[in-house]
């Protein structure tokens, strides 16, 4: 049967992957642009994660030690919950800037402006492939969240 420490490494590790797997995701963001891709990677996550990996791996001292990590682990769970919601936030707002695009494009077509309707179009599709983009991460994040998290909660609960 495996000890704490190794459920605990095994779940940090879920993490881990999971987090790398949305970086790859965000570096697919940078081909759309890349300020948005740096401010939608999140290495500063998985920094932490591996660093409580590392230190998973070592003999607990005592039981606060382990409450320690159990609360570091669910802190770093808010930050990536709020990351998810912030995500989403952002996905309504390229959605609404599709709208906005539309609305241009035929308005330029009312005003006999063929070219500047089909650039408000290209930029209505932009910001609608944006929108699904960061629509599916926060899809994906928001799934992690609900895995990780009953995952953590067996693990306390398995400690006790």
């Amino acid at each position: 049967m495996a000890s704490q420490g190794e459920k605990f490494a095994e779940l940090a590790e879920r993490i881990e992957r999971e987090l790398k797997r949305m970086n790859d995701a965000a570096a697919a963001a940078a081909r759309l642009g890349p300020a948005r891709a740096r401010e939608t990677a999140i290495p500063w996550f998985a920094r932490v994660l591996s660093r409580l990996r590392r230190r998973s791996k070592e003999q607990p001292n005592a039981g606060d030690e382990e409450a320690r990590r159990f609360d570091e682990v669910e802190r770093r769970l808010e930050s990536l919950e709020e990351y998810g919601a912030a995500l989403a936030r952002e996905a309504e707002q390229h959605a609404a800037n599709a709208g906005e695009w539309e609305r241009c494009a035929e308005l330029a077509v009312l005003a006999g402006n063929d070219d500047l309707a089909r650039e408000a179009l290209s930029r209505q599709r932009e910001a609608l492939h944006r929108a699904s983009s960061l629509e599916r991460q926060a899809a994906t994040i928001s799934a992690a969240m609900a895995e990780y998290t009953s995952a953590l909660a067996a693990l306390k609960a398995s400690s006790r």
